[in-house]
């Protein structure tokens, strides 16, 4: 069981579609273990994120950290931190532009490769992570060997998958 972190963001006064679907893929990572959201954005919507998969939802609520604005290193910098106040072994983003640019600079922060285009993941040690390439014409496996694992989920290649549950905020 793995401790998985993933940034969750909103769009149009609502959960961001991709950041769904991170959460789906994220649940695949933990294998039972805690799943940790950190939502940016409309912190009233927090309550929601646990009928994704999340166990707990950290909300970052801002102004400078908006997702899209100016200031992505500062969500870079609460993702890391929070990461690794955590313990976790994996975090999650979308494969958004927002999710793309703030998991380049945490990948940079901590020293981290990171995996990009993901659509299936089996957990253990390595990681092993299924990726989309070429437009999604040729599948590779990859295996992750890092202190964290840093996976940006293909958008729209696997469906949300509620989970009924519900999480602390």
């Amino acid at each position: 069981m793995a401790t998985v972190l993933v940034l969750v963001t909103t769009a149009d006064g609502a959960l961001d579609r991709v950041s769904l679907q991170a959460l789906t893929l994220a649940n695949s990572a933990a294998a039972g273990g805690p799943v940790h959201a950190v939502l940016v954005g409309d912190a009233s919507l927090a309550d929601g994120v646990g009928e994704w998969g999340a166990t707990s939802v950290h909300v970052a609520d801002h102004p400078a950290l908006a997702v899209g604005s100016v200031a992505p290193d500062a969500v870079a910098r609460v993702v890391d931190d929070l990461a690794a106040s955590l313990g976790a072994t994996v975090i999650v983003a979308a494969g958004t532009e927002a999710g793309n640019n703030v998991m380049g600079r945490v990948a940079a922060r901590a020293g981290l490769p990171f995996a990009a285009n993901c659509i299936a993941v089996t957990a253990g040690d390595p990681l092993v992570v299924t990726r989309q390439r070429w437009g999604g014409s040729l599948l590779e496996e990859s295996v992750i060997r890092a202190d964290r694992a840093l996976l940006i989920v293909a958008p729209h290649a696997l469906t949300a998958e509620r989970t009924g549950g519900s999480a602390t905020v």
